[in-house]
């Protein structure tokens, strides 16, 4: 099976980063990111930090005999390191069921991203999307041609002809109708179905009182907040949103990561947890970012905004109405009500599962919706062991909490959802069978035999319309007709 897929790469190498740039600079352009290796099959890796001690002269364990790196490369790549003095990338890669952790040379790596000079090179990005935009149609024809200069090699050498298979299998598919939104006050909003993108400027069903929050900046974009701050509350009047003055954070503009993060932990030590905080930097640093989340997420679960400020120089007013609207989303405040499929029962719950692995373990994301509008949810999350990683151990314990959790959340009548509709991602064709024996199976059987829910159902069986969704990994659907619509969807 072939696939057409894409990738950049740098001209220059993450060496002449290094050189180019200080420590801290350099540091928020390499860590956190991926980088190609020049060399071999030209592999990609993702960097955890530069190593700034190690060296290509020190020497490591290579199947029982120690070498420098500078010789390793020169005997198995046949490739002279130049620059003794360069430190080392750190990375780590998966090796059947553990991790490995290898050190990269940068003098022979590129940087897979795009920096900020080139995604505001406006000619660069229209050459870029030549070589990345294409729809299912014209990928279709790209796979045609790469079978087609295969296949002319292949019976040159060998004698067997290579065919692309035309005939793929089909499933009938339908289009959606597009729902309609339903703001405060019952008013309507009709969606475009030829745009992805649609602007709220109405009130919003639950706003929220933003108030208690941070705003956190580099000294050199002063003008900048106080102009943010004035577009926030202009643009929070449509949506019915009231947006107190913030506490401000200045920071001095070459301020590493460890310094943001100390003067938040400062703050919320004298002042308290804030609502949320807002972070205004001037451009993307991957380092900063995950520094602020983890410690305004992971250890004090306070809600983080992070704002680009060239985000804001091209229509500042809808661009702070769209962070305003995530805001009020984070807080869990529903922003409108979506039509309902007519045939569907009112008392319904919907339910997300996925999985990944990662370090030994397999994590468990469990997201179920907690009113009949579903506009209002809570997750859960589960840690299995990584041989556990095709089906989900304790499903039917997080299928009670999200029946409880349902139950609790409503105001008025408390009942349980006459129909369950569950959605299982991370699916390969061959677990099929293992999770219908060992989640289907485990489900209807806690819905049939639980005493728990019979008491929370009055003391009646519990019997839920139940429907168990798969979506299976690696799966391309595209449409057969060549008449392309305007927005093309893979799934």
């Amino acid at each position: 099976m072939l696939e057409h897929c894409y990738k950049f790469s740098r001209h220059e190498t993450v060496l002449d980063i290094i050189k180019k740039y200080p420590k801290d600079k350099a540091e928020s352009i390499i860590n956190f990111n991926s980088v190609q290796v020049n060399y071999g099959n030209e592999l990609s890796y993702y960097i955890s930090f530069i190593n700034w001690k190690q060296k290509i002269t020190d020497k490591f364990d290579c199947q029982g005999n120690m070498i420098s790196y500078q010789d390793y490369y020169k005997k198995q790549y046949n490739i002279t390191l130049k620059d003794e003095n360069q430190p080392l990338l750190q990375t780590n890669r998966r090796n059947r069921q553990t991790w490995e952790y290898i050190c990269l040379v940068p003098e022979i790596c590129s940087l897979n991203t795009i920096s900020k000079e080139m995604r505001e090179d406006q000619k660069l990005r229209q050459e870029v999307a030549k070589h990345k935009n294409f729809s299912p149609f014209q990928k279709l024809q790209q796979i045609d041609k790469m079978v087609e200069k295969i296949s002319i090699g292949f019976e040159k050498d060998t004698g067997i002809q290579i065919k692309n298979n035309e005939q793929f299998p089909s499933v009938k598919g339908k289009i959606f109708s597009t729902p309609k939104l339903t703001l405060k006050d019952s008013v309507t909003l009709n969606l475009d179905i030829n745009n992805d993108i649609f602007e709220i400027d109405k009130p919003i069903v639950n706003p929220a009182h933003l108030k208690d929050w941070v705003l956190i900046y580099p000294q050199d974009l002063l003008e900048e907040s106080k102009i943010f701050i004035q577009n926030l509350q202009k643009a929070a009047k449509q949506l019915g949103v009231k947006v107190d003055e913030p506490f401000q954070i200045e920071m001095q503009t070459n301020d590493s990561p460890q310094e943001w993060v100390k003067n938040l932990e400062n703050d919320i030590q004298q002042n308290g947890i804030p609502l949320f905080v807002i972070s205004l930097v001037k451009e993307r640093n991957q380092l900063l970012y995950q520094s602020i989340k983890q410690l305004l997420i992971e250890k004090h679960g306070v809600i983080n905004q992070n704002v680009i400020v060239q985000s804001l120089s091209k229509n500042p007013l809808s661009v702070c109405s769209n962070i305003l609207l995530q805001i009020n989303a984070k807080l869990g405040r529903p922003l409108w009500y979506c039509e309902k499929v007519k045939t569907m029962n009112k008392k319904t719950i919907f339910i997300g599962i996925d999985t990944f692995t990662q370090d030994g373990k397999t994590f468990v994301g469990f997201t179920s919706s907690l009113d009949p509008q579903q506009s209002q949810y809570n997750s859960q999350v589960e840690v299995q062991k990584s041989f556990e990683k095709d089906f989900v151990r304790n499903i039917d314990k997080l299928m009670m909490n999200a029946l409880i959790n349902f139950q609790e959340n409503l105001y008025k009548v408390k009942f349980l959802p006459e129909c369950i509709v569950v959605f299982r991602g991370c699916v390969g064709d061959s677990q099929r069978f293992m999770i219908q024996q060992l989640e289907v199976k485990v489900l209807k059987n806690l819905f049939e035999q639980s005493d728990q829910i019979k008491k929370m159902n009055g003391g009646k069986p519990y019997n839920p319309e139940f429907i168990f969704t798969f979506f299976l990994q690696n799966s391309r659907q595209i449409r057969k007709s060549i008449l392309q619509p305007s927005t093309w969807n893979f799934n």
